[in-house]
This record gives C-alpha cells, structure tokens and sequence, in this order.
C-alpha cells in the first residue's frame, strides 16, 4: 500500500510539474541570428570538412557572425558598402576597399552587441553541429580579410 501511495504522490507532482511548465512556459531570449532569420532548413555546409554535420555548424556559426557585423554596418550607419559579403566557391570574403580603416572598429562594436550570443555558444558544446557553429562564428570573429576588393567601389 505504501508502494502504491508514493507511486502516486511521485506522479502527482511529476504532472503538475508538466502542467505548470505548460502554462508558463521559460521565456528564452534570443539573440538576432542568420541561423534564426532563415528558419528552418535543410542545412548543408560549405563543403570545408568531410563531417557534413561539422561542416553544416560551421557555416550556420560562420554565416551568423557575417549576419552579426552586418547588422551592426547598418544600425551604425556606416555605408552599405562597408557590409562583409560571403561569395561561396571562392574560399574568400570579399569586403569592400576602404573598409579596412573601420573593420577594427567595426569588429569591436559587433562584439560588444552580441557578447552574450558569444558567451551562449559555449553553454552547449555537445555535438558536432554545436562543435561546428562555435569554430565557425570564431573563424568569422578571429579573420581580418579587410583588403582591396577590386569588383567593389566604396564612395
């Protein structure tokens, strides 16, 4: 009978537990990424690493960092031409020329607005998908490929 009371009692609160977590469901704050403007899809990466599910982090990390100094380009008012552009099959990032006088600065306002985007990477590194996204958004954090750009003219 006590076996029976306690079986009970344990699943008693085990679903008003449940329910009250349905009611009142944790409110997770989220940080404007790529990865988040693009919904869901099927991910692919850019075909860097032989592990597709590596690869397809990396490029959601690499892709939400290029999202990142973007938006602050823009909320900064600095000319559109200042904004990073992935060009895919290259291996390169182009940016346009006269950038390099506001990257370093460009670079420190992007991390300052997404310090806790960065700091959340690191709360979940199980997994190769996990893995990818942080070496990714760290690949995009940590290059400075801040030179001459001869298809682009900036004013």
């Amino acid at each position: 009978m006590k076996k029976l009371f306690v079986m009970l009692a344990v699943f008693a609160v085990s679903i008003s537990c449940s329910e009250n977590e349905i009611e009142n469901p944790v409110q997770v704050s989220e940080e404007p990424t790529a990865t988040n403007a693009l919904g869901p899809i099927v991910c692919t990466g850019y075909g860097i690493f032989s592990n597709s599910v590596y690869d397809c982090g990396w490029r959601r990390g690499y892709e939400d960092w290029v999202f990142h100094y973007n938006s602050v380009v823009t909320q900064q008012s600095y000319p559109p031409c200042y904004k990073i552009r992935i060009v895919v099959g290259s291996g390169t990032v182009g940016i346009k020329w006269n950038t390099a006088l506001f990257a370093q600065q460009i670079i420190q306002q992007t991390q300052n607005q997404y310090q806790t985007y960065y700091n959340n990477l690191f709360n979940n590194t199980v997994g190769d998908f996990n893995q990818g996204k942080i070496a990714g958004y760290l690949a995009g954090r940590g290059q400075e490929p801040y030179t001459a750009n001869s298809e682009d003219v900036c004013p």
